[in-house]
């Protein structure tokens, strides 16, 4: 794998555990147990499954609120803190009705 790749594939592995520590704080009732040693992402999901779709977009609208919220209403700044550009802001607020 490329140095590119490699990058590119560490922050996708840091943005879901991100996603996944958003999700045990949304929803105490799930729990996130350490998996065998053997797990390359130390970490099970519950037997009972999430919706990940669902977890994904209220931690999407949660961040863009919060960055918005720390950028004291600016955009621009709130998409610096997201590490998106200004359109993918402009998309996003109006994904979630913000």
């Amino acid at each position: 794998m490329s140095g590119e790749c490699e990058d590119q594939f560490e922050s996708v592995i840091k943005l879901l555990r991100q996603i996944l520590e958003e999700i045990k704080e949304l929803r105490k009732d799930i729990r996130v147990e350490a998996a065998p040693q053997s797990s390359a992402d130390g970490f099970r999901l519950p037997d009972s499954g999430i919706r990940l779709d669902e977890e994904v977009k209220a931690f999407e609208r949660r961040s863009v609120e919060t960055a918005l919220k720390e950028a004291k209403g600016v955009k621009v700044e709130a998409a610096r803190l997201l590490g998106v550009n200004k359109d993918k802001m402009r998309y996003l607020c109006r994904k979630h009705g913000i």
